[in-house]
């Protein structure tokens, strides 16, 4: 047995919305794990009645890494005052179990005395900070807890403390303290796109001071205030607490969510973009059953008189859901009209988003509203880009869902994308002026865009394909995938019929793999697919390779990039050759048709 993780639930998580502490542990091969499980349940009981948590539950979620080494995740329940020692009752039932201090990272809890002192001196730390959240619960105000603060209330209505320090309910004024609207969004892909899309709506629709986070930051009516990944429980629980945020949308990454759980315990609507391969084996995550149960994790933090939005086209987060009874209500989206999940759903009086005919349409049982017209979407490029008529359905009937009216949606959606730095790196399309024999000038495609993924990257090929001319893409990856990842990416590339592939270092992102080995995992993947496999070029950085791919397409190709993450120097090589934002649809650049 090893111990690969122990650490702290500080909010809503996989396994429900209890707080608590998971520890994460790989079988050997000659062990048998219903034994080794079944000694760390016998050991958490005995732990947990002594410590007097009569009604702190276990979870286990079983699991078999790709190699084939089974292991386990293993959680315990607990308050927000006994997180630390609920990590030490997880370690010390597991050495009851036979675990060593040689397979644990860190030195293990030596009796369960021990973790009993700890528990009273964590407990007698946070006392003042117990009685404060539970006055705050029998209020009904909003509170949130971390290592640095306890919050009460959000936005411009809160106030924080010190936990340890915090003040007896009678001495608080209660009635300063206010809500605001907030959602979260989590998927596989299309997350960022969608909080940024939904706070265009909501700022479209009249409201101010609205805040969402993102990968790239923490922003405030567009602005960024502050720069850095703040996709995680930290980032949802710094935007809440800023005074000058009226409305939050969080964007939430699966890490977080695994990692640490929610970062509030309510939210008044989440939407779900979708299920599919990404970081898999992080946290014990190898399939999309899994993937789906960890993403579903943000849908424990909404109210019951809330909304939970979800993607019909992700089988996995269909099957995910058909396990579940939600409270909050129900809508379900797709860019197929003819989706049974939505033919269900709205024969039963249930709001469906979809496209039909060329058009963005809101079913709501047998009522039907028309929205706005695909081509009229920039980000959609001319309704080809079917992942973006997904997140303009997904992110509509989130804002839908908060009151946003239809007029509003459809604005926001024919403005969003005309400015680079609406979405910055995601699904914009150019043009680059280039010379033919030096006496013709004509303008190629050049499509920009983050994906770094299969889902991704089979989503996106289609609307490269719809180019007659040679087609060109480039790429590079970062490090943190596995060799299976980086070799499937590297076949899905495939999808786009390419000539030529361009492939590029990322030496930023090489997360301790050596040089070369990222781009020659890409080019097995290349070329394992049968058939004649496309020309591949090496390049240092996206602007070489931006450069290399002209060269190689001529006046008549078009050109991908992909992964975008070199932002300023690739807007500067545009300015340098003089290209041109396309936000009319792609005026016929690409021919693939609208989805129906």
């Amino acid at each position: 047995m090893k111990l690969v993780d122990s650490r702290r639930l500080t909010g809503p998580n996989l396994y429900g919305r209890k707080t608590g502490a998971v520890a994460q542990i790989e079988f050997g091969a000659d062990e048998r794990p219903e034994d080794l499980l079944a000694r760390w349940e016998g050991a958490v009981r005995e732990a947990t009645e002594a410590l007097g948590w009569s009604e702190a539950k276990r979870h286990v979620r079983r699991f078999t890494s790709d190699d084939g080494v089974e292991g386990a995740a293993l959680m315990v329940e607990a308050g927000l005052d006994q997180l630390f020692a609920a990590t030490e009752v997880n370690e010390w039932a597991l050495t009851q179990a036979g675990l060593t201090d040689e397979q644990s990272p860190d030195p293990l809890p030596v009796s369960l005395t021990a973790v009993a002192e700890s528990a009273r001196e964590e407990a007698a730390k946070f006392r003042s900070l117990m009685v404060l959240v539970e006055a705050a619960r029998a209020r009904g105000c909003p509170w949130m807890v971390d290592d640095e603060r306890v919050t009460l209330g959000r936005g411009p209505g809160s106030c924080s403390y010190e936990p340890a320090r915090a003040p007896a309910p009678e001495a608080v004024r209660w009635s300063r303290f206010k809500t605001i609207p907030t959602v979260a969004i989590t998927g596989t892909n299309g997350k960022t796109t969608c909080s940024r899309l939904v706070a265009a709506m909501l700022r479209a629709s009249g409201h101010r001071g609205v805040g969402n986070t993102s990968t790239d930051g923490i922003f405030v009516d567009g602005t960024l205030v502050d720069a850095g990944d703040w996709a995680g429980a930290g980032g949802a629980r710094e935007l809440v607490r800023r005074p000058d945020v009226q409305f939050g949308v969080l964007e939430t990454a699966r890490g977080g969510l695994l990692r640490r759980g929610m970062g509030v315990f309510e939210c008044d609507a989440a939407l779900i973009t979708n299920v599919d391969r990404d970081h898999m084996g992080d946290y014990g995550v190898y399939d999309l059953a899994a993937m789906a149960e960890a993403k579903g994790a943000i849908t424990h933090a909404v109210h019951r008189d809330g909304a939970v939005v979800m993607c019909a086209d992700s089988q996995a987060l269909v099957e995910w859901a058909k396990a579940r009874t939600f409270e909050p209500r129900l809508i379900w989206y797709s860019v197929d009209g003819r989706n049974p999940v939505l033919d269900a759903h709205a024969a039963a009086g249930g709001e469906v988003w979809t496209a039909e005919d060329g058009y963005l349409v809101r079913r709501v049982g047998l009522e039907q509203c028309r929205l706005l017209p695909l081509h009229e979407i920039p980000i959609t490029i001319g309704g080809t880009a079917t992942f973006n008529v997904a997140n303009a359905l997904g992110a509509g009937a989130l804002a839908a869902a908060m009151g946003v009216k239809s007029a509003a949606i459809a604005d926001a959606l024919r403005r969003f994308g005309v400015d680079p730095n609406d979405n910055p790196a995601r699904t914009q399309l150019w043009e680059v002026p280039v010379t033919r024999d030096g006496l013709e000038t004509k303008a190629v495609p050049l499509l920009v865009d983050f994906a770094h993924n299969v889902a991704g990257v089979e989503a996106l090929a289609p609307v490269l394909r719809g180019h007659a001319g040679p087609r060109v893409v480039c790429v590079g990856m970062a490090g943190d995938r596995s060799d299976r990842d980086l070799i499937a990416l590297g076949r899905a590339l495939r999808d786009f019929e390419p000539d030529t592939v361009v492939l590029r270092e990322q030496a930023q992102y090489l997360r301790g793999r050596a040089v070369g080995e990222i781009p020659t995992l890409l080019e097995r993947g290349l070329r394992s697919g049968g058939g004649d496999a496309p020309a591949t070029m090496l390049a240092e950085s996206e602007v070489a390779s931006l450069d290399a791919a002209l060269e190689r397409c001529g006046p008549d190709g078009c050109v991908a990039l992909l992964v975008h993450l070199e932002r300023e120097s690739v807007l500067g090589w545009l300015a340098r050759r003089g290209a041109t934002r396309v936000t009319d649809g792609g005026r016929g650049l690409f021919a693939a048709t609208a989805p129906t």
